[in-house]
């Protein structure tokens, strides 16, 4: 005999967003799940040592869950400071499903394109994006997006944009795409363009630092995804700074270790540490007092020990 469930006592409870639970539900590791769900019961946390204690996780294991959450724009990050991503549809009662789309002949097509002389040239456009003609099914599809979702044929003609600069030329595509703009709240020209451009400026850094890194043949992991959108959104370093974290990560660990630059960028942005030269200073303090001309130690192994004292070993990561 199989299980069976009943929730009729809803006092003492919280609100989860809808999209965790019909998006992210299957995705989201236990981590995330454990420091989202205290986050949601508890508003009034604000301190990150809070979640440390409740939730029996370091800072670096409550950053790594932060970040995914981010990456899964959950949450969103911005000074250093995490906030529930304002996109995420949050209802005090479970709403109406929202009726199936309706399918639609060519003649339906063909009288709104005589009412809107925009759609019509919108779906001329698309043509040539996509370089293909449209078929049927597939004007049908467009129409259907645009209808259903109340999306201008100036969006649909701008989403089309988006998804060819992804690689992809499929209406089906364009379909799904559209299906997660809308769960965004993106309708307007300007949020669109506003998301683009927040994609545009990730992918760029991404690329950034995997031509830093020498990464190539590859995609970058979800991991190390989450470490790149922590130095570029929480610490915001540029390619010096990663750069420079890179060769003394490679000089310490003889190989290219994200766990361990990710240290030594974390430790220099607690610092205050914004270019180089600030990095320098800790790599070679001033002497007080006259230089001395002999050693009766090994400067290099010194050097090495200060080094994992201040980031800690490679085993360590």
């Amino acid at each position: 005999m199989g299980i069976r469930f009943r929730f009729e006592n809803r006092n003492n409870f919280f609100l989860v967003p809808n999209a965790v639970v019909d998006r992210h539900l299957g995705e989201l590791t236990l981590g995330e799940l454990r420091v989202l769900l205290y986050l949601l019961r508890n508003p009034a946390c604000t301190e990150e040592n809070e979640l440390c204690r409740a939730l029996s996780m370091s800072r670096e294991e409550i950053g790594q869950q932060v970040c995914a959450l981010v990456e899964r724009e959950i949450f969103t990050l911005t000074d250093g400071v995490v906030t529930l991503n304002p996109l995420l549809p949050c209802q005090d009662a479970p709403t109406e499903r929202k009726p199936a789309r309706r399918s639609y002949t060519q003649r339906d097509i063909e009288t709104a394109m005589e009412r809107d002389p925009h759609l019509r040239g919108a779906f001329q456009e698309i043509q040539k994006k996509f370089d293909k003609p449209l078929s049927p099914t597939e004007c049908e599809v467009l129409y259907s997006v645009m209808d259903y979702y109340g999306f201008s044929p100036e969006l649909v003609y701008v989403l089309a944009d988006y998804v060819v600069g992804e690689g992809r030329r499929s209406v089906r595509y364009l379909e799904k795409v559209a299906a997660d703009w809308n769960d965004r709240g993106i309708r307007t020209l300007e949020a669109a363009e506003d998301y683009i451009e927040q994609q545009h400026a990730r992918r760029s850094y991404e690329g950034m630092v995997k031509r830093v890194f020498g990464i190539s043949g590859r995609n970058l992991t979800t991991r190390e995804k989450n470490f790149i959108r922590q130095w570029k959104d929480e610490f915001g370093f540029g390619e010096e700074m990663i750069l420079a974290a890179f060769e003394t990560g490679v000089d310490r660990t003889g190989k290219m270790a994200f766990a361990y630059i990710n240290k030594i960028l974390a430790s220099w942005h607690e610092k205050g540490y914004r270019t180089p030269d600030d990095c320098k200073k800790e790599k070679n303090p001033r002497r007080k007092g006259p230089p001395e001309t002999e050693h009766s130690f090994d400067m290099d192994e010194l050097e090495q020990w200060a080094f994992q004292v201040t980031y800690g070993s490679e085993s360590e990561k």
